[in-house]
């Protein structure tokens, strides 16, 4: 019932996540004729894919989600939720109780969405500071299915085990604010020569000087491709050597545009360039209630 409201109020079914549609001028106009519209509270539970059967389905929030839901969204009993596991599942239900040790949520529905037709893998040199924080949400929004921190020759940020696993609580709120159903994955950092021999359907290295990225022959596979590969190299660019390792690995480079980009811009630009020539279609939702 919630998620077919939510597609009938302009939330569509992509890339096995729910992605959000709604502008700011839909939700003025509601609140103009008098419609208190707020969007349905979301929350993230890893309860989710350990439920088999919809009796079993009173889930316990974790401390902080709990805290949240609380101390901040002030939901009380019987208001709508949204939960999600980042493995595809998504159940929709209301809050059972608001006693410690945690909120508990009995759940009335949920889908598993599948992973999606093709997946998307960005590795890419990482930006100084705040502007990685802001790479990984806006990638986990439009999409993409992993992100390597990539170490190559001129890489200024070296993240260790703590960045890294900041990263990854990023991609989490990330995909709880955008509505994905699964959650991007973030690798430990690689070496460009660790990359150049992993295995891609399509695998594309972005540079100044390649080929735009509408023209074939570097994308001629793009649409009916199941894996994408795509390298992003540091602000100082790719040395010399370095592009002619991943052309002999098998590497196409290609163009993002007329000008220079940013780390952080770059990345989304590939991944929103290769996204819909890969997913000519919505992926099926499958319903387990």
């Amino acid at each position: 019932m919630h998620l077919a409201m939510n597609r009938a109020a302009g939330l569509s079914c992509y890339d096995g996540a729910l992605y959000p549609l709604i502008s700011t001028g839909f939700e003025h106009g509601l609140t103009t004729f008098g419609i208190d519209w707020m969007p349905t509270p979301r929350f993230y539970s890893a309860e989710l894919a350990k439920k088999k059967q919809l009796s079993e389905f009173v889930v316990t929030l974790d401390r902080d989600e709990s805290r949240h839901a609380v101390n901040v969204l002030r939901l009380k009993v019987d208001d709508a939720v949204e939960l999600f596991d980042g493995q595809g599942r998504v159940a929709t239900g209301c809050v059972k109780t608001v006693d410690k040790p945690g909120v508990t949520v009995a759940v009335t529905e949920w889908h598993d969405y599948p992973q999606p037709n093709c997946s998307i893998t960005i590795a890419s040199a990482i930006p100084k500071g705040p502007r990685a924080d802001h790479m990984i949400q806006q990638l986990s929004q439009v999409g993409v299915d992993r992100l390597v921190p990539l170490l190559t020759e001129r890489s200024v940020v070296q993240p260790g085990a703590g960045k890294v696993e900041k990263f990854r609580r990023a991609a989490l709120e990330s995909c709880k604010q955008c509505g994905r159903a699964h959650v991007m994955a973030i690798d430990e950092p690689h070496h460009l020569n660790d990359m150049l021999v992993q295995q891609a359907e399509v695998r594309l290295i972005a540079d100044a000087s390649g080929q735009a990225i509408n023209c074939e022959p570097a994308t001629a596979n793009l649409s009916s491709a199941k894996s994408i590969l795509v390298l992003v190299g540091p602000e100082g660019g790719w040395t010399d050597e370095e592009k002619m390792q991943a052309t002999r690995a098998g590497f196409a480079s290609i163009r993002l545009g007329p000008h220079i980009l940013r780390i952080e811009t770059a990345a989304v630009v590939a991944a929103v360039l290769c996204r819909p020539l890969a997913e000519p279609d919505d992926p099926q939702t499958v319903s387990s209630a």
